[in-house]
């Protein structure tokens, strides 16, 4: 049930660029785990848990990523950097081009947990840093693999290298002028200030991007402006800048396994494990909006009277329950949010039981507090949907990140000449 890990070290630029070609298709530009014995990987600015991974040309920032492995074997891990088109297509740079220092690279950083049921090394990366550092902006992919080998991948996470060249202002979200859209959907408006006048053709060389709580599954690209006024770019449009509102996520506490916290409605010990079986949960689809401080979708690692929560935190069973009614063609049901990667993958797709009439899923999670929602969806099309159980709320309290994608005449790649991130109660 539980499996495991590896390092790495560097080669020269011509082979690594052939092994690249030999397994270029194994893997996607998205976020997403392929081992399952790699868990709780999170990607942040450094000291900023629940921030967006921007690294800022700029200024200095660096992320910092975390995963650990829940294997009894000790493996190998390398990583390395890929630049990507605005549609997160690779950019077909090579790597001297973007990257200073070594293309490929071992991941070091580990420890071994401590005091835990479960063992589990914890890995840790910071990006830039002495080995390798993106030399121009644009979206990159962190790609980890095991046994210096490529075609052996094991998780992959989006991140994006920012300049601050154009200014995003005036940018706002309101409730939608189209009747239909009024009371679920939100609507944004935002404009783009090009002080210094890089940007020649505005519609030919610069596409927006945004993104509700960085889920790729609720997006808006290739956006183009609806009005230019000289040097400043207005985007407004009431048909196509919409996202639905969604509704706050759910939540739950798991930090003590000798105390109840929220959403847990009992606690048990069947050795070697823990098992936190959470309140029944059911649809709110048909209630009103009430407001409730979330994560917007994200997790934190915490466990009680520990001093290290990411070495001496247990990995405990979680089980999930979700009352709705069962029929052949609505059965698609997900837990979601960042404990999902905002994947539609098997491991997060509910069961139906019958004996119950309910849908349930056990999953084992790292202790914290984690934020969940119950999604319908067909992972063919990836069409997530929030309405079925959750409801869609024109005032729920969302983020959006809008970023500026700018292909200079001449040139070969996007580069990120601007982004803001505004949240829809927040100034």
């Amino acid at each position: 049930m539980l499996h495991f890990l590896k390092k790495i070290n560097s080669v020269f630029f011509l082979l690594l660029s052939f092994a690249w070609q030999a397994s270029a298709d194994e893997i996607v530009y998205e976020n997403k785990t392929y081992k399952s014995k790699i868990h709780t990987v999170m990607l942040h600015q450094s000291g900023l848990p629940f921030s967006y991974p921007i690294l800022n040309l700029e200024e200095g920032t660096k992320l910092l990523l975390s995963f650990d492995d829940l294997s009894d074997e000790f493996t190998d891990y390398s990583y390395t950097l890929i630049h990507c088109t605005a549609d997160w297509k690779e950019s077909g740079l090579n790597p001297l081009e973007y990257l200073a220092g070594f293309e490929e690279n071992e991941l070091r950083d580990f420890e071994n947990s401590f005091n835990t049921l479960i063992p589990y090394r914890h890995f840790e990366l910071s990006l830039p840093n002495a080995d390798v550092q993106p030399k121009i902006s644009g979206n990159y992919v962190l790609f980890v693999y095991e046994n210096q080998d490529r075609s052996q991948p094991v998780l992959t996470r989006r991140f994006y290298v920012a300049e601050e060249k154009l200014q995003v202002v005036e940018a706002s979200v309101k409730r939608p002028s189209r009747v239909s859209f009024m009371d679920k959907y939100q609507e944004l408006s935002f404009k783009i200030y090009d002080k210094e006048r890089r940007v020649v053709n505005p519609l030919e060389d610069l596409q927006v991007s945004v993104y509700q709580n960085n889920d790729p599954n609720f997006s808006i690209t290739e956006l183009k402006p609806a009005y230019i006024k000289d040097n400043l770019f207005e985007y407004t449009d009431p048909e196509k800048l919409c996202f639905p509102g969604g509704n706050e996520f759910r939540y739950f506490n798991s930090k003590d396994t000798k105390y109840l916290n929220h959403n847990v409605y009992a606690i048990y010990f069947k050795s070697p494990y823990y098992f936190f079986e959470l309140l029944p949960d059911s649809g709110r689809c048909y209630k009103s909006y009430t407001y409730m401080q979330d994560l917007d979708g994200q997790f934190w690692i915490e466990a009680q009277s520990v001093q290290n929560p990411s070495l001496e935190s247990e990995y405990v069973f979680t089980d999930f329950t979700l009352y709705q009614d069962f029929t052949e063609s609505n059965s698609n049901f997900y837990v979601y949010g960042a404990l999902s990667n905002y994947r539609l993958d098997k491991k997060y797709k509910m069961t139906y039981d019958y004996n119950r009439k309910a849908y349930t899923l056990r999953l084992l999670l790292k202790q914290g507090i984690y934020n969940y929602a119950y999604v319908f969806a067909d992972p063919e099309k990836k069409n997530v949907d929030f309405s079925v159980v959750e409801g869609s709320y024109a005032e729920t309290e969302n983020y959006y990140l809008i970023l500026c994608y700018y292909h200079a005449p001449g040139t070969q790649y996007d580069r990120i000449i601007g982004y803001k991130i505004i949240n829809t109660i927040k100034e």
